[in-house]
């Protein structure tokens, strides 16, 4: 305690000095206005954030309703990614726009990759097979591919195939058959 007490004498020997007797009369009045709108402003900012982003997708039918999380979402992604060689996928995000839903993947390059071809193919595959699979038809209106790194591996993409089952990616890669599992 006994520093803490040293400490605040030490700023009231300062502020009591006469050069300083300008700086006091607003000054901690200023400072706490600067901060609280500071912390609005940060406040504000993550509120908009987050009511752009949403937790999943909910489809209504006659017989209810279907709720896929973005968890459930990003692994429906990875299995279709699967089949570009190009790609491996980092992540997703999935915000609406109105009534719509934007769909944001993030993935990695293989270098030498066309990626005009690969935004424009991996948008028409992941937009129809989630209306097919899923429901989505008419919500899911625009697929964005934002290709974070042109290093992609093709060996973590032969893996991930793999993992996911797609033993043949299209492409010139030649993935071995997988021995089954007793």
């Amino acid at each position: 305690m006994d520093y803490v007490d040293r400490f605040a004498e030490f700023l009231r020997a300062i502020w009591r000095e006469e050069q300083f007797e300008f700086i006091k009369e607003g000054f901690v009045a200023g400072l706490a206005l600067g901060l609280v709108l500071i912390f609005l402003v940060l406040l504000m900012l993550l509120f908009l954030r987050s009511r752009r982003r949403c937790a999943g997708v909910t489809i209504q039918s006659e017989y209810g309703e279907l709720h896929v999380t973005v968890n459930a979402m990003r692994e429906f992604v990875t299995r279709i990614l699967c089949e570009f060689q190009e790609a491996s996928m980092r992540s997703i995000y999935l915000r609406r726009s109105g009534g719509n839903l934007i769909l944001t993947i993030v993935l990695d390059a293989v270098p030498d990759t066309d990626l005009v071809s690969l935004q424009d193919r991996v948008s028409r595959r992941v937009i129809a097979e989630a209306a097919e699979k899923i429901g989505t038809q008419g919500l899911l209106q625009r697929v964005n591919v934002t290709v974070r790194s042109y290093t992609a591996e093709q060996s973590k993409i032969v893996r991930q195939a793999r993992k996911f089952g797609v033993t043949k990616p299209s492409g010139s890669i030649s993935v071995p058959e997988l021995p089954e599992l007793q």
